[in-house]
């Protein structure tokens, strides 16, 4: 069995399949494309950083991106930005987000949805739409778990993105 195969195991048998295992090889590819993602943001802006960017700054291949980040729900897991579940019964209860993971990109990604509802259009529409429901912070919170959707989208998929679909859903 090669070396890469064995490391796909690993990921397997790790309790969180869109998540690969802790081992310091993955540790140090997280926070290198981690550090990435925060220096360039805080360099050229939020709009400004790509993918492109953060793989050449982290100096890593775009299929070791996606080998951490399999799907939407492990990036936004990853963040911290789902819903806590409590589960008993066969009865559930859902609360506020988790906060396990990453403080920084949670941050990150809650100060870009502060400033897409200034400049955003679709996502001031979906934030005051949720506004009349929700406390402002929640609301919040909301917006940057679709931005961080919308974001997995554009870099998995390749699509472009559009207002219109963002603000449709």
């Amino acid at each position: 069995m090669s070396r890469t195969e064995q490391d796909r195991q690993v990921v397997r048998k790790s309790g969180d399949p869109g998540i690969a295992a802790p081992d310091r090889r993955v540790r140090r590819t997280r926070k290198l494309l981690h550090d990435a993602f925060l220096a360039l943001v805080i360099e050229q802006g939020y709009e400004k950083t790509t993918i492109q960017h953060i793989l050449d700054r982290a100096d890593v291949g775009r299929s070791t991106f996606y080998v951490h980040f399999r799907d939407k729900e492990a990036l936004c897991s990853y963040a911290g930005l789902v819903p806590r579940v409590r589960e008993s019964a066969g009865k559930a209860a859902r609360g506020g987000i988790t906060r396990q993971g990453s403080p920084w990109m949670r941050w990150v990604m809650v100060e870009a949805a502060q400033v897409a509802t200034r400049c955003s259009p679709a996502a001031r529409h979906y934030y005051e739409r949720l506004l009349r429901k929700k406390h402002k912070h929640v609301a919040r919170v909301a917006l940057a778990r679709k931005l961080l959707i919308a974001v997995y989208a554009l870099l998995h998929d390749g699509v472009v993105f559009d207002e219109e679909k963002f603000a449709a859903v």
